[in-house]
């Protein structure tokens, strides 16, 4: 009845059907009478029979915050909330209400799209500024590998200069255990691009391109890396060539350890 309505419920600023002067539901126009209650929909205040009527209307708390949704519908909690409420409404305004909580779901998933999409960027520049560092410093060290080999002399005809000092055999072994430390650094580095995890076609064909591309730098990198081992291998004593690798595997050591302390 009107009285049994509590007045928080009751719609404010609006329409509230009064009882005495209704006489039939306001959807379907059945008579009221025993057998057919009349009800009132909370949000709208019309009076209606049971048959137009729908009481899923869930107001609950959520993390101290007040949230509704329509029982059963997508959009509402898995397990019922400790505060809540059911409220009845007319069907009119429960068609009402799924649309309205559709709209919001929608614009909710959007949003969630959107911050999907800025967080997949930020991880993949992230890791390609990453991958330009390491390839600047792969092109330096080639550079500075291959100018050293050309100062020695060191090409079809043998060493031209002094090869056999220890500081020259230190600083090929650096320049060489640098380069390749980088090359390694810059192939794990693109192992870990694949790994981003890409949603849409978008964001795929992106990953394939920068992966793509970096890998040619790569394989570029690494046959002119290799050339240029193959050149001291071939030209420099094999006295010097095992010196050489002792100061490489310390090198590979030391950095090692670096890593591990830091």
């Amino acid at each position: 009845s009107f009285r049994s309505v509590p007045e928080w419920q009751k719609r404010r600023g609006g329409w509230w059907n009064d009882p005495k002067e209704v006489v039939s539901c306001s959807l379907c126009n059945r008579n009221f009478g025993v057998f057919v209650w009349k009800h009132h929909c909370r949000i709208c205040g019309f009076l209606t029979c049971g048959k137009c009527l729908s009481a899923d209307l869930l107001l609950f708390l959520l993390d101290e915050t007040p949230r509704w949704a329509l029982n059963g519908r997508e959009g509402c909690p898995e397990k019922m909330p400790g505060v809540h409420l059911f409220l009845q409404v007319c069907l009119k305004c429960f068609a009402s209400l799924e649309q309205c909580k559709l709209q919001e779901l929608r614009q909710g998933t959007e949003q969630e799209a959107v911050q999907e999409e800025e967080s997949f960027l930020s991880e993949i520049m992230l890791v390609h500024s990453h991958v330009v560092r390491l390839q600047t410093i792969i092109k330096d060290g080639l550079a500075k590998y291959q100018d050293l080999i050309q100062e020695l002399g060191i090409d079809e005809t043998g060493p031209t200069k002094d090869s056999s000092s220890k500081d020259w055999i230190k600083l090929l072994a650096k320049h060489q255990c640098d380069v390749s430390d980088a090359l390694t650094k810059f192939a794990v580095k693109l192992q870990k691009v694949k790994l981003l995890g890409p949603c849409t076609k978008g964001q795929v064909n992106l990953l394939r391109k920068l992966v793509m591309s970096k890998a040619e730098i790569y394989q570029e990198n690494m046959v002119t890396f290799r050339q240029l081992k193959r050149t001291i291998e071939a030209h420099l004593p094999e006295g010097l060539l095992r010196c050489m690798q002792s100061r490489i595997d310390f090198n590979a050591i030391r950095n090692v350890h670096l890593i591990e302390i830091g």
